[in-house]
């Protein structure tokens, strides 16, 4: 079983789990309504077998011990942060105990003092209510054994011993056989109702990653995944790279076929670095790519909430230093994996790439017309600075003559840089950026195009030249 096959069963288990404590705890709220039902219309044949219960003593002792504990437990399985497992087997423990607990009101007592047949007009309710718990919840098949021994362990079976200490062995007979009956054709149904929601959710996985493929792991888990938050438009501060491949048309001219194959896997090269680094695609323009660090893993912002500011510093200093780090390692390996790829596909010939990096402001948002085109787009200052520090890349490789992947990065993006030793720092006064007269200096990466290491100290030797 290949990485792929363990993932999707995986996810499978994940998605019949949450999808069982939904509706368990969907179907605790609603069970609320006919126990409550329950006390009021099982008043008139407990009064069969004793003409003393009042309606008040039946109505409010199965309001306070079935309808609002069920109430409780819907909510509580909603907002626990306990694993989908523990959350089933916490529901299904007090499920029973609340059956438990309603059935010593009247009903059981009344059977052990000699009113057996009391029973027999409980224990339809017994019956519908095991077939709706598994027929809804379907739990999965790997808890499924837990699942029912904890119902007949904790329901079942005291019912049985008390129907066998009523002394009525026709009773006793019928409640034992309804019982075994309920709890077989109850599990059948919950392992029907489980098999045709695996097969539905393997088709919905088959699409999430289909789709995947064409709009991307953030968008795919917004749409299927119910992850709407992706979608809502956010300001943060994140890193932007412009990373380009420098004299494509000259190469495509000379390899032709072979180019082609390179630049195929050079684009799947760079998706799998970026799902790697936890970085974003956001768009490609020819053999240009637009990736972005930390912008769409950014979490709910809180800053307006009261006293907590230093935490909060404290975190985005961190979640930017996690993004800086990922975003470097991010271009030095694909230049190292980039100088391999082409060497291998276009016969010892190394292709070069161009990349400017930036920090800043940006905003994360969905752009178009719903009725043609959306996008998840990212816009802001760095966009355009890294795109023209990219394109500076390219000037000082043809002013310097250097024969390397050259990285430039803005003075705003070196804040989390733990050292600059395969780094040179270049004035921009001479050559400013275009468009970005501010930028006084930006540090420079080069990478040899015939070494899979950086050589700071012959790049710097170049630049001082």
């Amino acid at each position: 079983m290949n990485s792929t096959e363990i993932d999707t069963n995986d996810r499978l288990r994940e998605y019949a789990l949450r999808d069982s404590v939904e509706r368990a705890a969907t179907l605790a709220q609603i069970l609320a309504i006919p126990f409550a039902l329950y006390s009021v219309n099982s008043i008139d044949f407990i009064r069969r077998f004793d003409s003393k219960v009042s309606f008040a003593s039946n109505l409010w002792p199965r309001l306070l011990a079935g309808s609002l504990p069920l109430l409780l437990l819907g909510w509580f399985v909603r907002r626990s942060t306990l694993g989908d497992r523990t959350k089933l087997l916490v529901w299904i423990t007090a499920f029973s105990l609340i059956l438990h607990a309603s059935a010593w009101i009247h009903i059981w007592p009344l059977a052990i003092s000699g009113a057996a047949t009391i029973l027999t007009y409980a224990q339809p309710a017994n019956v519908f209510v095991a077939a709706i718990v598994f027929a809804t919840i379907a739990p999965p098949r790997d808890i499924l054994f837990h699942f029912t021994l904890v119902l007949a362990g904790l329901f079942h079976l005291p019912l049985v011993w008390i129907a066998y200490t009523s002394h009525d062995s026709v009773v006793f007979m019928s409640v034992l056989s309804d019982t075994l009956c309920s709890l077989a054709y109850s599990v059948v149904i919950g392992l029907t109702v489980n098999r045709l929601r695996e097969r539905i959710a393997a088709l919905e996985l088959e699409k999430e990653r289909e789709a995947s493929r064409f709009l991307g792991p953030v968008i795919s888990k917004a749409i299927f995944q119910g992850e709407s938050s992706k979608l809502e438009s956010i300001r943060c501060v994140g890193f932007v790279i412009s990373i380009d491949i420098r004299d494509s048309t000259e190469l495509l001219q000379r390899h032709g076929e072979r180019w082609l194959g390179y630049r195929k896997e050079y684009f799947k090269l760079v998706c799998q670095l970026a799902a790697r680094h936890s970085g974003y695609i956001q768009k490609t323009v020819g053999d240009c790519h637009v990736i972005n660090f930390g912008v769409m893993d950014y979490g709910e912002d809180l800053s307006d909430l009261p006293g907590i500011e230093s935490e909060l510093e404290r975190a985005e200093e961190r979640r930017l230093q996690r993004s800086s780090d990922h975003a470097f390692a991010f271009v030095h390996d694909l230049f190292v994996a980039n100088h391999e790829l082409s060497v291998r596909e276009l016969h010892g010939e190394t292709v070069l790439l161009g990349a400017g990096i930036d920090k800043g402001w940006v905003e994360r948002s969905v752009q178009g017309d719903g009725a043609q085109n959306l996008e998840l787009d990212v816009n802001g200052n760095p966009v355009n600075c890294s795109s023209r520090l990219q394109e500076y890349s390219k000037e000082l490789r043809i002013r310097n003559n250097w024969l390397a992947s050259v990285l430039v990065v803005s003075p705003y993006a070196t804040d989390y840089l733990p050292h600059f030793d395969s780094f040179v720092r270049l004035s921009t006064s001479k050559h400013p950026v275009r468009n970005f007269p501010g930028i006084r200096w930006v540090l420079v990466h080069a990478l040899d195009a015939h070494s899979e290491r950086s050589e700071p100290d012959q790049a710097k030797s170049k630049c001082a030249a």
